[in-house]
């Protein structure tokens, strides 16, 4: 480990308990650790720099042998029993350093522990099966929010992909979850078979979701427009992951709210999950 990095982080952190994060500059760093400018961009290109590196390296240790399909839990455990020993710097930072450079932060420490543990298990799997299931895991949304869902009775019961199952309902379900958060009073769900694809369409009878949010709606940490103010912009984005993963790609469309289909299919905003 580099001495002259863990003693930059050291007097970073020290200095915090001090002045805010706006106030220290890399003066007051490299004259508490006594050495050049240089020295400090040798190793860093700005404090930004040093903040993503200690926080990625906090995160490092945290997590230490924790990384593991058996000990995945543990090491997210030891992340925010870290944050919370790290608690002046980690507010700090949060209130002095713009949001895209925490998810960023955030996106460097998680990603490869997930990326790590998660186990695909491929094989032919009907589109009715991770249907209805997704269906069933978001019925209580749909009581409590008194929205109907129905899946469309002209769906193709045979149609099948060669997928995981399991990580493929998980993307659905976030889909449709999403659909019934913004749905007024309906939700549909149909899937269909044809010559080069099979596809899942979720669709309600909610406002349309304007071309901004359509730019970065698979983005992570993105919150839209009409989000619940509990939302954190990652159930989108990991159906999206999920769907590619299994050769697949998601489009989003807008429906008149006056014109029913050829299929009729309630009005609203459309999800349509294709699988090549």
């Amino acid at each position: 480990m580099n001495t002259t990095k863990i003693a930059l982080e050291a007097s970073l952190k020290e200095l915090l308990k001090k002045k805010p994060f706006d106030k220290i500059t890399i003066a007051d760093l490299t004259e508490d650790c006594g050495i050049s400018r240089m020295a400090f961009y040798y190793h860093f290109k700005d404090i930004y720099d040093l903040v993503e590196w200690a926080c990625v390296e906090d995160g490092k240790k945290a997590l230490r042998d924790k990384k593991t399909y058996d000990t995945w839990q543990e090491g997210f455990a030891q992340i925010f029993e870290a944050v919370l020993e790290n608690k002046p710097f980690i507010m700090n930072v949060h209130h002095s350093v713009r949001r895209e450079k925490i998810e960023s932060f955030l996106y460097k420490l998680t990603y490869q522990l997930i990326a790590d543990v998660v186990e695909f298990d491929e094989k032919d799997t009907l589109l009715s099966e991770i249907v209805y299931e997704a269906a069933d895991n978001v019925m209580a949304l749909c009581d409590l929010r008194d929205i109907r869902l129905s899946i469309d009775e002209g769906s193709d019961k045979d149609a099948c992909i060669h997928a995981d199952a399991y990580w493929q309902c998980e993307a659905i379900t976030n889909i449709v979850k999403n659909a019934v958060e913004h749905a007024e009073s309906e939700v549909r769900i149909g899937f269909y078979r044809y010559e080069m694809y099979a596809e899942i369409t979720v669709q309600n009878d909610g406002e349309a979701i304007s071309d901004e949010d359509k730019k970065h709606i698979f983005t992570r940490f993105y919150s839209g427009s009409g989000q619940p103010a509990d939302s954190i912009g990652i159930g989108l984005s990991l159906a999206e992951a999920i769907v590619r993963h299994d050769n697949g790609y998601i489009l989003v469309e807008d429906c008149k709210k006056d014109v029913l289909n050829e299929k009729n299919e309630c009005s609203g905003t459309r999800f349509v999950v294709r699988y090549l």
